[in-house]
């Protein structure tokens, strides 16, 4: 294992704690965080650097806009279709006619 995977794994266990950890970003920090992102520095890679954790380092890219979430929210209680019977559980429905059999959500949509 090399230093920089220990001290890695000693961050992640809470054995080595983040000098930076609660505190507010700098606008250097923020400057450094976003340039060595983009030309193409991995988020652990980040977080030792910056002393930060590796939840935090993904906080603040998102705050800045450098990537979004690749999945929609999904809500709970949203209600099904009319066309699904009540009684229908999409994922493992066993209404053959079904519009939304095989789905693995019930508002999925179609492929084409």
């Amino acid at each position: 294992m090399t230093k920089r995977e220990e001290e890695l794994a000693a961050l992640r266990s809470g054995e080595r704690p983040c000098v930076r950890s609660g505190q507010y970003w700098s606008k250097e920090e923020r400057e450094k965080l976003l340039r060595d992102f983009e030309s193409g520095a991995g988020i652990s890679e980040l977080a030792l650097e910056l002393n930060r954790t590796e939840p935090a380092v993904v906080q603040e890219l998102k705050n800045a806009g450098a990537f979004e979430n690749q999945s929609r929210h999904r809500g709970r209680n949203q209600p099904k279709p009319s066309g699904c019977p009540s009684c229908c559980q999409c994922p493992v429905c066993t209404v053959w006619d079904c519009p939304n059999r095989g789905k693995e959500f019930w508002d999925a949509g179609t492929v084409r």
